[in-house]
């Protein structure tokens, strides 16, 4: 398994629109980018966190977005079982399940 770090920025949406997530990482002189949109209602963050994966194949395409944010941690699990984690990026007051959907960008 491959471990890199990176970032992890939530903004909140307007309007009771859904929050957006925007994950970058640089591996072998390339960006990689995951943008998506999630269920959760959370404060505006930036944080530094870790990538976990197998292949370089699988940062790739779009899907479901299932994680969890509490007070000891920040896991997301992206399409093809890649996986965000690290510290909570927040002063969090319980658990915040999150879902929604996204897809990567190479560039």
């Amino acid at each position: 398994m491959n471990s890199i770090q990176g970032s992890l920025m939530h903004r909140k949406g307007l309007m009771h629109r859904k929050g957006k997530i925007s994950a970058t990482f640089s591996i072998e002189g390339y960006c990689y980018s995951f943008k998506g949109s999630i269920s959760e209602e959370l404060p505006d963050f930036d944080q530094e966190v870790e990538l976990s994966y197998n292949d370089d194949k699988h940062l790739k395409g779009r899907g479901e977005i299932l994680g969890k944010i509490d007070a000891k941690a920040v896991s997301i699990t992206l399409p093809n079982k890649v996986v965000i984690w690290g510290d909570p990026p927040i002063a969090v007051d319980g658990d915040f399940e999150i879902s929604g959907t996204g897809s990567w960008l190479e560039f």
